[in-house]
C-alpha cells in the first residue's frame, strides 16, 4: 500500500492532467462531397493550415481530427478536385463541397486491379533499367529554410553548397556560401541541409530512425494501394495510401508522366508522428514532402525541387504541454519551411572521389565567398516572398536571440553526429560553440560534491525535463536541501566559463549545514588544451557532506521529498574533504574521453541531527495527523558510522560514448587503486563498469519501438571500505525510474561487488489501435512496455537478501510521458505498484 499523503498527492497529479486536457483538444468530423453530384468522395486529405498534420478520410469520405483548439482553419484536398478550405470556430459536423477539375481517363482493360497498378508497375519496371545510372553524382544546392513560431517568422537561414553522392559511400557537402537572419547563431549558421533532403524515387525513405518504403520501391504493389484518378496534359494523376497502417507508408498524391513512365511529381505524408532522438516533443513531428523531377543523361530522372515542411512543440510532452495550456501560456508552435534547388547535375565525375576522400561529412570553406558575390544571384530565381523579405529586415535589428527560443530545434535537428565533424567558421574560435568545457565541465566539474547538479537540463527523479536555455547557464544559483543528517543544508554556487575565457571553466559553492552546524565549500577549475580542445586538465577541492554510495538516478533533492513526508532517508552520509587533478583527453571518432585522476581525501563519520518532518510539526488532533501522520514509526534511522581516515587514491575513468546522460549509446570504466605507501588506511582496487543501450526500430506498431538495456556491474579487491562499495538502486516512495529496481523500495543494495540487468521493451499506439482505440491512444498519449530487472551484491556490510533479486512487469504510458507501472517480484512472489517518467534520448 502506498502512503496516505502519497496517494492524495497522486489525486491532484492526476486532477490536474484530466482538468488540462478538458481545456485543450477539440475533436473535429465531417465529410467530403462532390460539389456537383453530393456523392462522397473516399481517402480526401484533410490538413490543418499552417501545420503538417491532418488526417486521411475513410472510404465513405468521412474523416475524424483532434485538433489543439478553435478556431482552426481545415484544407480538403482530393486528385481530380479543387482544393476546399474552412474556418472552423466551434465543433459540429463540417461538409467539404470540392469542385472537379477536368480530368480524362483513358479507355484501359481492367483486369480486377485500378489501372494505377499497372502504371506503377511500369514506372517500377523502368527505373531498374536507369537506377544504377544515377548512384554516383555532384549537383549544386541551393537552400532555404524558413521557421515559424506560431504564425510569426522566428528566422531564415539559406545556404550554396556543392552535394556528392556515392551509393555505397553516402553524401559529402561542401558549403559555398552562406546567409541568415541576426538572430541564428553561430551554431546554426553552418548547417547540412543535406541531412534534411530526401529522394522520394529511392527505394526506401529513413525518416528519424524509421524506414518508410517508397512509392518506387520493388514491393511497393504489395505494400500500396494505388488509385488511378484522372490523365490530363499526358499526366497521370495517382493516390496513393499504405493497405495496412501497422506498418510506416505514405499517403498523398503521385503524377506519372505518360509515356515515359516516370514520376514527375510526388507529394506525400507520412502515415505517423515521428520521434526525433534526442528531443522531447508533445507528440512527435508531422512532416509532408513535396518533389518534382526532371530527366538527365541516359534517361535517369532526379530531383530538381524539393520542399518539406516539419511541424511540432519542441522541448515539451504531452503531459507538460497540457498543464501549459491550463496556465493559458502554451510551447509556440514551431514550424521549418524548406527549399532546395538543385542545378547541373554531373554523373559519375571524378570529383566525386576526392570529396570521399575527405572524412568530414560537411566541409565549409576557408574563405567563403560573401552572399552578394556568390548567392544572390541564385536568390533572383528564387527570390524571398514579401513577407519573408519583411521579416529578414525586421530580425537584422531588434530580436530575441534563436537559441533562447524552444523553435530552434528544428534547426538542429541534424546537428553534428557521430563521425562528422563540421570545421569552424572562419574568425570564430572553434571551442567556443561546442567545447569540453561546456559539455563536460559544467557538468562534471562538480562530480565530487553532492546534490542537485545544473545541467543543460532540469532533472526530476533522474530524468530530463526541460532543457535550460543557454542565457541562463553559468549563473549564481541556490544549493537547498533536506536530510536527517545535514537538516537543513542551504548555500549558493556559481559556475561557468566567461572569467578566464572559454576554455576554463570556473566553480564556486558556499553554504552551512543546520544540523551538525558545519561550513561546507568548494572551488575547482578546468582547462583545455590544444587547437583542437580536445586535452584538458583540472583541479578541484570540495568539503562537505557526501553519501556513502553513489546514486546514477536520485541527487539529494530528490532524497528530500521522501524524508519530508517522514519516509526515511535514501541515503546513509558521512563527512569528506577532497583534493582531486585530473588530466584527460577527449577522442573524436569515438565520442569517447579519458581521464587520469588523483584524489587525496579525509574522510569522518557523522551522526543522526534531526527527526523534522511534515508529520513533526502537526498537531496530534489535527485532520491531516489523524489521517496521514497516526500509527506511523515517525523516528529515522541511524546513520551508520564508516570507515574514517585519510585516502589516496589513483583513478582511471574511460567514457565510451561521451559523457552525454542521455546518449543512446554509453558505457562507462573505472578503475580506482588505493594503497598504505600512498598514505592512505586503506589497501583496495575497485572496478566498475556501466553499459547504457537504447535501440530504435522501424518494424511497424506491434513490434517494440524501442528498447533500452543497462548492465551493471562491479567488483572491490582487499580492504574496500563501505563508503567505496558499490550500489544497486531501488524505487523511491512510489518513484522507480529506468535502472532501479522496482519492487525494492527507499534502500538500495549495497556491497564490495554487485551486478545487476535492467530492460524494457516499449510499444507505441499497435495494441490500442487493435482495439479500436487508436484515436484516443493517440490523444492521450498512450504506449505500453515489458520491463525487467535481476541482480545481486556480494560481500555485504548489512544484510539484505543474499539470493537473486529477479523481477518482470508491465507499465503504461500516459501524456506519453509518465509510466504507471506494476512490477511482479519472482523470488519473493510480492507485487508492487510505481511510476515514472518515460525515458528520453
Amino acid at each position: 500500500m502506498f502512503p496516505p499523503i502519497v496517494m492524495v498527492w497522486f489525486a491532484f497529479f492526476l486532477l490536474g492532467y484530466s482538468a488540462a486536457d478538458s481545456q485543450a483538444e477539440v475533436v473535429v468530423q465531417g465529410v467530403v462531397l462532390d460539389a456537383e453530384t453530393g456523392e462522397t468522395l473516399p481517402r480526401a486529405n484533410i490538413e490543418v493550415m499552417g501545420q503538417a498534420w491532418g488526417t486521411i478520410g475513410n472510404d465513405k469520405g468521412a474523416f475524424r481530427l483532434v485538433v489543439d483548439a478553435l478556431p482552426v482553419t481545415l484544407r480538403a484536398t482530393h486528385i481530380g478536385y479543387a482544393p476546399a478550405e474552412l474556418l472552423v470556430a466551434k465543433a459540429g459536423p463540417l461538409k467539404f463541397r470540392l469542385q472537379p477539375i477536368p480530368l480524362e481517363v483513358e479507355g484501359q482493360i481492367i483486369d480486377g486491379d485500378d489501372p494505377a497498378v499497372r502504371i506503377m508497375g511500369e514506372v517500377i519496371r523502368r527505373k531498374r533499367a536507369w537506377a544504377p545510372l544515377a548512384h554516383r553524382y555532384r549537383v549544386e544546392a541551393h537552400t532555404r529554410q524558413v521557421l515559424y513560431s506560431n504564425q510569426y517568422i522566428a528566422a531564415i537561414r539559406e545556404s550554396l553548397a556543392e552535394l556528392y553522392r556515392d551509393r555505397d559511400k553516402g553524401l559529402r557537402e561542401q558549403l559555398k556560401a552562406k546567409k541568415h537572419t541576426a538572430n541564428v547563431s553561430a551554431s546554426m549558421q553552418v548547417f547540412a541541409a543535406a541531412k534534411y533532403l530526401f529522394n522520394l524515387y529511392d527505394d526506401e525513405i529513413a525518416l528519424h530512425g524509421q524506414t518508410f518504403l517508397g512509392p518506387t520501391h520493388p514491393q511497393a504493389l504489395k505494400h500500396y494501394s494505388f488509385q488511378l484518378v484522372g490523365h490530363k496534359d499526358d499526366h497521370y494523376f495517382i493516390s496513393i495510401q499504405p493497405k495496412t497502417s501497422a506498418l510506416p507508408g505514405w499517403t498523398g498524391a503521385l503524377v506519372v508522366q505518360d509515356g515515359e513512365y516516370a514520376l514527375v511529381e510526388a507529394q506525400l505524408w507520412p502515415n505517423r508522428r515521428l520521434h526525433p532522438a534526442g528531443f522531447a516533443t508533445e507528440n512527435g513531428l508531422g512532416y509532408r514532402l513535396k518533389q518534382h523531377f526532371a530527366r538527365f543523361a541516359h534517361g535517369a530522372w532526379l530531383p530538381v525541387e524539393t520542399e518539406y515542411e516539419i511541424e511540432g512543440r519542441l522541448g515539451t510532452t504531452t503531459g507538460s504541454e497540457r498543464i501549459r495550456r491550463l496556465r493559458g501560456a502554451p510551447t509556440p508552435q514551431a514550424r521549418l519551411l524548406g527549399w532546395t534547388w538543385l542545378r547541373g547535375y554531373e554523373l559519375d565525375v571524378p570529383s566525386i572521389d576526392y570529396a570521399f576522400a575527405i572524412e568530414q561529412a560537411l566541409l565549409v570553406e576557408p574563405h567563403s565567398p560573401t552572399w552578394d558575390k556568390f548567392l544572390d544571384k541564385r536568390r533572383a530565381d528564387h527570390p524571398l516572398t514579401r513577407r519573408e523579405a519583411q521579416a529578414f529586415a525586421d530580425l537584422q535589428q531588434g530580436f530575441k536571440p534563436l537559441a533562447e527560443q524552444a523553435v530552434s530545434a528544428l534547426y538542429r535537428l541534424h546537428e553534428r553526429r557521430i563521425g562528422e565533424e563540421v570545421p569552424a567558421v572562419i574568425g570564430e574560435d572553434p571551442l567556443a560553440q561546442k567545447t569540453l568545457v561546456n559539455d563536460e565541465l559544467l557538468r562534471d566539474v562538480v562530480a565530487g560534491a553532492t546534490g542537485v547538479h545544473l545541467d543543460t537540463s532540469l532533472t526530476f527523479f533522474g530524468q530530463h525535463v526541460v532543457e535550460i536555455p543557454s542565457a541562463a547557464r553559468g549563473k549564481l544559483t541556490p544549493e537547498l536541501w533536506v536530510n536527517r543528517v545535514d537538516a537543513l543544508h542551504f548555500g549558493a554556487r556559481w559556475r561557468g566559463t566567461n572569467l578566464l575565457g572559454q576554455r576554463t571553466g570556473l566553480y564556486f559553492k558556499g553554504g552551512y549545514n543546520t544540523g551538525h552546524g558545519r561550513f561546507f565549500a568548494g572551488v575547482g577549475s578546468k582547462r583545455i588544451w590544444g587547437t583542437d580542445g580536445r586535452s584538458f586538465t583540472g583541479l578541484y577541492y570540495q568539503r562537505g557532506t557526501a553519501p556513502r554510495y553513489p546514486s546514477s538516478l536520485y541527487t539529494l533533492a530528490d532524497n528530500s521529498y521522501p524524508f519530508l513526508l517522514s519516509l526515511d532517508d535514501y541515503f546513509d552520509f558521512y563527512w569528506r574533504t577532497r583534493w582531486r587533478a585530473e588530466a584527460g583527453y577527449r577522442f573524436a571518432q569515438q565520442r569517447s574521453v579519458l581521464t587520469l585522476a588523483f584524489n587525496r581525501e579525509r574522510h569522518s563519520s557523522l551522526r543522526k541531527e534531526t527527526d523534522f518532518s511534515f508529520c513533526s510539526v502537526q498537531s496530534n488532533s489535527s485532520y491531516v495527523y489523524k489521517h496521514l501522520c497516526a500509527d506511523r514509526d515517525l523516528t529515522y534511522r541511524d546513520n551508520p558510522p564508516i570507515s574514517a581516515g585519510r585516502m589516496t587514491s589513483l583513478e582511471l575513468v574511460l567514457d565510451l560514448g561521451g559523457l552525454d546522460p542521455k546518449a543512446w549509446h554509453r558505457t562507462r570504466l573505472a578503475a580506482e587503486y588505493s594503497d598504505e605507501w600512498m598514505g592512505s588506511f586503506a589497501r583496495f582496487a575497485r572496478l566498475d563498469a556501466r553499459l547504457d543501450w537504447h535501440v530504435e526500430r522501424a518494424r511497424g506498431r506491434f513490434w517494440p519501438a524501442e528498447s533500452n538495456y543497462r548492465l551493471q556491474a562491479g567488483a572491490g579487491l582487499g580492504r574496500v571500505p563501505i563508503q567505496r562499495h558499490g550500489t544497486l538502486d531501488a524505487g523511491l516512495v512510489i518513484v522507480a525510474p529506468f535502472g532501479a529496481f522496482k519492487t525494492l523500495r527507499n534502500r538500495p543494495y549495497t556491497g564490495r561487488h554487485y551486478a545487476g540487468f535492467f530492460w524494457e521493451q516499449r510499444w507505441r499506439t499497435g495494441l490500442f489501435e487493435r482495439l479500436g482505440l487508436g484515436w484516443r491512444a493517440h490523444r492521450w498519449g498512450l504506449g505500453w512496455a515489458l520491463h525487467g530487472a535481476a541482480g545481486r551484491v556480494w560481500g555485504l556490510v548489512e544484510d539484505p537478501p543474499t539470493r537473486l533479486h529477479h523481477e518482470l512487469g508491465l507499465s503504461l504510458t500516459l501524456l506519453d510521458y509518465l509510466n504507471v507501472e506494476y512490477t511482479r517480484r519472482l523470488d519473493r512472489q510480492e507485487g508492487h505498484w510505481s511510476l515514472s517518467a518515460k525515458k528520453t534520448f
